[in-house]
């Protein structure tokens, strides 16, 4: 089990070491993402609806993934990939085997956002004012936001005192 990704980190070292981003990436994938794959496979072989929230929530998080494992090294100039000035390590492991976890969910966030918005269309739902919120949570959602600004600010100059 262990082969093919000491072949990937001929490419992408990170992946052959304890690297910080790459654990903190992979442990929510291996306790959350997975066992949410396995499950919206059957809610797709199945055709259950509830699936497509699901499916949002999974796709969103792999792409996000994705971007927080290659965005940095992109933004940084590449100092961890390794591509070893092959073709096969830079388009095939690195391109390649990567553009998969983009293409495939933004092909299931489409699919699920067209259904998402005919279910809404039908139901009218989005059209009723009687559930918008009221005074009580209004003041509660805006409170929210008022102590997370407040904490941002807050920890923001700390940050540059320290």
């Amino acid at each position: 089990m262990a082969l093919p990704w000491k072949e990937y980190a001929k490419a992408d070292p990170r992946w052959g070491r304890l690297h910080d981003c790459t654990t903190a990436l992979e442990v929510p994938t291996a306790l959350m993402w997975g066992p949410l794959a396995l499950v919206l496979a059957y809610g797709t072989y199945r055709r259950r609806p509830w699936r497509h929230f699901w499916q949002v929530v999974c796709a969103t998080g792999e792409i996000y993934g994705n971007w927080m494992t290659f965005g940095p090294e992109w933004l940084t100039g590449s100092r961890e990939l390794n591509p070893l000035n092959s073709w096969v390590h830079k388009w095939v492991y690195l391109f390649f085997a990567n553009v998969l976890w983009i293409v495939i969910p933004l092909i299931l966030l489409i699919e699920s956002y067209g259904v998402l918005m005919d279910a809404c269309d039908r139901s009218k739902s989005h059209r009723r004012t009687d559930k918008l919120p009221g005074r009580v949570e209004m003041r509660v959602i805006w409170s929210m936001l008022a102590v997370f600004a407040l904490v941002v600010v807050v920890f923001g100059f700390v940050k540059h005192l320290v």
